[in-house]
């Protein structure tokens, strides 16, 4: 039996024609599915939600918000504080946090990878956990503060509205003694509340005695103050460990170093004030060839840090 060459042609040009129109297919679902960022837009839209609403709730700059429902990620500080606002932005207007980082990582991998190191960045989850109890630790504190505060005054003034009890030795004393020195006996009981004002004084002397950080011996103390909002710093000390903070004005971020710090990122740097061991450092100086508000790879050594100076 023989086949037909035109029938076997014929064949193979409807194989041919199922294999584009499902490759067309494929593509068309690629091209149409929607980005991390459209569907963020799509779902606050759909609640009727404005970026400002969220930044007041998230405490996210409507910057970076508008960033990540753009899908750029540049101006972002990187590492884990990029997904933890992903998983905020998620969080707020419906969409699964799993599938939104899951969006975010495809579509970063697309981009060519992620800035910075990954070994040593802790979970987001983690970072809300040590941030939220920093939070609560501080409040504890000052509520003990005031209430030391509150109680010494109280004591204070019961002293002095309570009249001092007469001594019975100066009672009996009192009809051999000259009238001239009555005034001078009357006077005494004066000086007794001055004995009683010394235990008042301990307990609002006591939260100044917490001890300062002081640079190690030729090394360096750094000090990183937020003037405003909030900022986000990456740093790596003397090249062994790496550090995350968020800096806000309420809490500033001090560490030491004996030869260098290298900063991965300095997160809304324009309100950021960085001191080396009590001396103000030159913004300008120290990131000359900054864009934005995210200023990336800068060292800071014992050497150097003197030509930073204002």
């Amino acid at each position: 039996m023989f086949y037909d060459p035109r029938n076997l042609a014929v064949a193979l040009f409807f194989i041919f024609t199922i294999f584009t129109i499902l490759g067309g297919v494929t593509e068309i679902q690629q091209l149409t599915m929607p980005t991390l960022g459209q569907e963020l837009k799509r779902l606050r839209e759909g609640r009727g939600v404005s970026l400002h609403q969220i930044s007041d709730t998230t405490h996210i700059g409507v910057r970076f918000l508008q960033a990540i429902e753009g899908d750029t990620y540049d101006i972002l500080p990187g590492g884990i504080f990029n997904r933890a606002f992903v998983r905020k932005f998620a969080a707020k207007v419906g969409m699964d946090e799993e599938e939104a980082i899951s969006l975010y990582e495809k579509q970063i991998e697309e981009m060519g990878g992620e800035e910075g190191p990954r070994n040593n960045y802790l979970r987001a989850e983690e970072f809300e956990e040590k941030k939220a109890s920093f939070n609560w630790l501080g409040t504890v504190i000052l509520l003990a503060v005031l209430g030391a505060g509150l109680y010494a005054a109280t004591m204070f003034f019961k002293k002095q509205s309570t009249p001092p009890e007469p001594n019975p030795l100066i009672a009996q004393t009192s009809p051999t003694i000259e009238p001239t020195a009555t005034p001078d006996a009357a006077a005494s009981p004066t000086t007794s509340p001055s004995p009683g004002a010394s235990p008042e004084a301990s307990p609002t002397a006591s939260p100044e005695a917490s001890p300062a950080m002081t640079p190690p011996p030729g090394g360096m103390l750094v000090r990183l103050e937020a003037v405003s909002g909030e900022c986000w710093v990456s740093v790596k000390v003397d090249g062994l460990t790496t550090r995350q903070q968020s800096v806000t004005p309420d809490t500033p971020f001090e560490v030491t170093a004996n030869d260098k710090l290298y900063f991965y990122s300095l997160g809304n740097y324009p309100v950021l004030n960085i001191k080396v061991n009590g001396r103000a450092l030159n913004p300008d100086k120290l990131a000359p060839e900054r864009r934005g508000v995210v200023v990336k790879n800068v060292l800071i050594t014992k050497d150097n840090y003197q030509t930073l100076l204002n």
